[in-house]
């Protein structure tokens, strides 16, 4: 839901930005959207991207990215991991940073408090909490790129 939002948020600007996503496990390889959130997506007027497949992060998209933006603490945690075994020194931010009515977090220790709700396992009260969640903070990422493209 995240890389559809973002995608339609750029577009929307006008701004020129590249957006994918992907995991850090590899179970959902090759998998569409989760059938909840394309509904969840589809309820909300959204276009969704049908053709998306489900893969996980390697060491090049996080060579080849400018902005790296994990839903959870635990994903910022791996995808730091892999930037320094790498070499690679990168920004990596979670989502729900961005939105400015969230919890203002100053150390790594307690990004918890701003991981993005998983709805794996609920239901479409979730699935729809995950997405206001993720819409209250786009706006903050397309204004932080727009800050740095300057």
């Amino acid at each position: 839901m995240a890389e559809v939002l973002l995608r339609q948020a750029f577009d929307d600007t006008g701004l020129d930005v590249i957006v994918t996503s992907s995991g850090i496990s590899d179970e959902e390889q090759g998998n569409p959207m989760d059938y909840r959130a394309a509904e969840t997506l589809a309820r909300n007027n959204i276009a969704g991207k049908p053709n998306h497949k489900a893969r996980q992060a390697t060491t090049s998209d996080i060579a080849n990215a400018d902005l790296i933006i994990p839903m959870t603490s635990g994903h910022a945690k791996y995808l730091r991991r892999m930037a320094d075994h790498a070499g690679l020194t990168k920004d990596i931010k979670l989502m729900r940073s961005f939105d400015p009515d969230a919890p203002q977090i100053r150390d790594q220790k307690h990004e918890y408090v701003l991981d993005v709700d998983d709805p794996w396992y609920g239901g479409d009260d979730e699935f729809q909490g995950c997405l206001e969640e993720l819409q209250a903070a786009v706006p903050g990422v397309v204004e932080y790129v727009r800050q740095q493209l300057k």
